[in-house]
C-alpha cells in the first residue's frame, strides 16, 4: 500500500519464486482510483511476462531497467555494499539486542520480532527517511513466512512454477519509440 500525488494505492497478490532457480509466476492485483486490475505476471529465460485484460506482453528485464535507468532515478547498490556476516552475529549477540527484538512460541510455532530501524541502526545502516517497523519471522508447519514494510513474504515446500510464453508481445521497442516520442 501507498500513496503518490495524494492518490493511494494497494498491490497485493502472489508470486511463486523457487530459491532453485527457474521461472517466477503469480497474480497480482492493483487498486488504484478505485479501479482494481488484475495482472498474471511470470519470469522466465530474462524475460519478465505480463497479461493484463487478455492482453499479453512481455519485455527482456535487463533491457527494460536500463530504459527506466534512462528517464528516472531508481536505487541500486552501492559498490562494495554486502552482507557482513560477524557484524550481524556481534549484533545479535549484544546486549542491546534484546532491547529492539522478541521472541515468543506457542503451539508448535515460534516467532521473531524485530524492530527494523533499530536493527538498522545496530547493524551500522541508519535509515532516516522510512519507519521500517516491525520485522517478523514466523516459523509453523513446517513454512516460514517475513512480514515487514506490509510485505509478507512464505517460504514453503512445492514445485518450480511453469511459464507459458506463447502470444506474448514485445513490448519493449513500442516503449522505446514513445519514451523517444515523449523526450523529443
Amino acid at each position: 500500500e501507498g500513496e503518490t500525488e495524494g492518490e493511494s494505492y494497494r498491490l497485493s497478490g502472489y508470486v511463486d519464486l523457487p530459491l532453485a532457480g527457474g521461472g517466477a509466476a503469480g497474480e497480482l492485483t492493483l487498486e488504484m482510483h478505485g479501479a482494481k486490475k488484475l495482472i498474471s505476471v511470470a519470469y522466465a529465460d530474462g524475460n519478465a511476462y505480463f497479461e493484463v485484460d487478455g492482453i499479453r506482453f512481455f519485455a527482456d528485464a535487463d533491457e527494460s531497467i536500463a530504459l527506466l535507468r534512462e528517464y528516472m532515478q531508481l536505487p541500486s547498490l552501492e559498490e562494495g555494499a554486502g552482507f557482513d556476516l560477524d557484524r550481524l552475529l556481534d549484533t545479535v549477540l549484544s546486549g542491546e539486542f534484546g532491547s529492539i527484538a522478541s521472541l515468543s512460541g506457542e503451539g508448535g510455532a515460534i516467532a521473531l520480532s524485530v524492530k527494523a530501524n533499530e536493527l538498522f541502526e545496530l547493524l551500522g545502516y541508519p535509515i532516516e527517511d522510512l519507519d521500517a517497523g516491525d520485522a517478523v519471522v514466523t516459523i509453523e508447519d513446517g513454512a516460514m513466512q517475513v512480514t515487514a514494510l506490509g510485505v509478507d513474504i512464505a517460504l514453503t515446500e512445492g514445485t518450480v512454477p511453469t511459464v507459458e510464453t506463447e502470444g506474448y508481445i514485445d513490448i519493449l521497442p513500442y516503449a522505446k519509440t514513445l519514451a523517444t516520442l515523449f523526450t523529443a
